[in-house]
């Protein structure tokens, strides 16, 4: 069967109250217990703005949920993970990709775990594909002295283009950092691996 891992805040699905282990036997009235995971994904796509029906079977429930789904564009967090380890030690997983608001959720990370009292942190970079250029320069930009190297763009000889993007903030932080990396970390992520 297929189930839900996660649903995120303020989509669709959230909205609708599916949520955790509900398992997806039925898309539209069509039965889909023999689906995988794709078929199920392709059946619930569609023309944003137009409704689809979903039904589940939930833990503790007699009979299946059906809830209605308004189609809209949903974009993934970057960050799946956000808390302390230890007194003092926090940990931010951006596993999911440099997208939009990236820079902006690593920020209230940031703050959030500074509020609980965070003074070293842990940024786990691990299996991240990477994605927005602009947005790995704004991360990496929050640990780096202003005028450091972010990184470069250097053309084959004979063509223009060249390009560098230090550092631009001048507030670093400051606090004792640790950034985890592995062979799924690229792009993006690889451009704020080796600017740190």
């Amino acid at each position: 069967g297929v189930y839900i891992i996660e649903t995120f805040k303020d989509t669709p699905a959230a909205r609708a109250g599916l949520r955790y282990g509900d398992q997806i036997i039925a898309v539209d009235g069509e039965s889909s217990l023999d689906w995988n995971s794709d078929k199920v994904r392709d059946h619930l796509r569609g023309e944003l703005g137009t409704e689809v029906k979903v039904t589940v079977q939930r833990e503790g429930e007699d009979k299946p949920v059906t809830v209605k789904l308004e189609r809209a564009a949903v974009d993934l967090p970057s960050i799946s993970g956000t808390y302390l380890l230890k007194p003092g030690m926090g940990y931010v997983a951006l596993s999911r990709g440099f997208h939009s608001t990236t820079s902006d959720e690593l920020t209230a990370s940031i703050a959030g775990l500074k509020e609980q009292g965070m003074t070293s942190m842990v940024l786990d970079l691990r299996g991240n594909p990477g994605g927005f250029l602009d947005q790995a320069i704004r991360v990496a930009d929050k640990f780096l002295l202003r005028g450091q190297g972010i990184v470069s763009v250097r053309n084959r000889e004979g063509k223009s283009g060249d390009r560098d993007w230090p550092a631009e903030s001048g507030v670093p932080e400051t606090f004792p950092l640790v950034v985890l990396i592995d062979d799924g970390t690229a792009s993006a992520s690889e451009i704020v691996t080796g600017a740190i």
